[in-house]
């Protein structure tokens, strides 16, 4: 799941009900969780290729000169390249070539969004260039803008042919690939050298570090600590005998620290101690403290007051 959908869901578990961000995490929610879904449907179309002659990695962060750019999914054969920009998008969407803007109507209200053919084109330009620094040169790189959304009706102006190369819609993007295969029949880069050229953007995959409390301009101190009730939502649960306890409902849990302790590294910092954890978890034993972080999968750096503990590493985009 995308970090930065953790990290809403976790400010929104640890913000008072009427604190005064909550809606506009919950709207940035909302379309966080559009745009992964629709990046799930793809994955569902692209079930159909045939692995062996193409690999897919999604959510690369790449960097070229001074300019990041993201790339929704990257799919690469011996013979070309094809970047896919995705869009869940619903209701109905008019592209406007006159202004390179996207227009959604939806409950008979306009929308204007940036134009994603131009956001395609300028990450399809950004990584030929990445490309030609890394030393691979005249590898064609393709773009499409990707609909997931199948009830989305797709217009634009009579005089924009242009974008049925450019737009289509997830069911749609096999048959694409199979018209991309009929253009690009050279065989450009061996076996081995696509299989290079994916390690090698898998380990400069750089995503951005990004602080959700500074994003939304939101206090540390705002923020309620403790272990939540599974059940009725109470905070902070009390530890008795090893077993976590909720005063409101008597549901408990043994391992209710665990999203709490989640929830400190999405938020506050990717490393903890022993006086941390006892201020995150709410209780006052240090030895406690010292026996949680110790059944957990942490790696331990640092000795003694000075130690800390941090989970493992992000896995890697993920490679068909």
């Amino acid at each position: 799941m995308e970090m930065k959908i953790q990290q809403i869901e976790a400010l929104l578990r640890r913000l008072p009900r009427n604190h005064a961000k909550r809606p506009e995490l919950e709207v940035e929610l909302a379309k966080r969780w559009a745009g992964y879904k629709g990046e799930q449907s793809i994955d569902y179309h692209l079930k159909g290729l045939r692995n062996h002659e193409y690999l897919i990695l999604h959510d690369l962060n790449l960097n070229c000169n001074s300019s990041q750019f993201q790339i929704d999914t990257l799919i690469l054969s011996s013979s070309y390249g094809l970047l896919l920009e995705i869009k869940n998008i619903s209701g109905t969407l008019f592209f406007d070539q006159n202004f390179n803007q996207l227009i959604r109507t939806l409950n008979n209200k306009e929308e204007g969004f940036n134009d994603p053919i131009s956001q395609a084109q300028r990450h399809q330009n950004l990584f030929n260039e990445w490309l030609s620094i890394n030393g691979i040169a005249k590898f064609p790189i393709e773009a499409l803008v990707i609909i997931s959304n199948p009830s989305t009706i797709i217009k634009t102006d009579r005089d924009n042919q242009d974008i049925y190369s450019k737009v289509c819609h997830a069911a749609q993007l096999l048959s694409k690939l199979k018209q991309l295969e009929a253009r690009f029949q050279k065989k450009i880069l061996s076996h081995q050298k696509l299989f290079k050229l994916s390690d090698l953007l898998v380990s400069l995959n750089s995503p951005p570090e990004s602080n959700a409390l500074d994003i939304f301009k939101i206090n540390r101190r705002d923020l309620i600590k403790g272990v939540i009730c599974p059940h009725c939502n109470y905070k902070p649960l009390a530890r008795q005998k090893g077993t976590w306890v909720c005063p409101s409902c008597s549901c408990t849990s043994k391992h209710g620290h665990k999203e709490a302790i989640r929830d400190y590294f999405l938020l506050v910092s990717p490393v903890i101690n022993n006086r941390d954890l006892r201020d995150m978890l709410q209780i006052n034993s240090r030895h406690t403290a010292k026996y949680l972080l110790k059944q957990l999968p942490f790696q331990l750096q640092g000795q003694s007051k000075g130690s800390y503990y941090h989970p493992p590493p992000n896995k890697k985009p993920r490679l068909h």
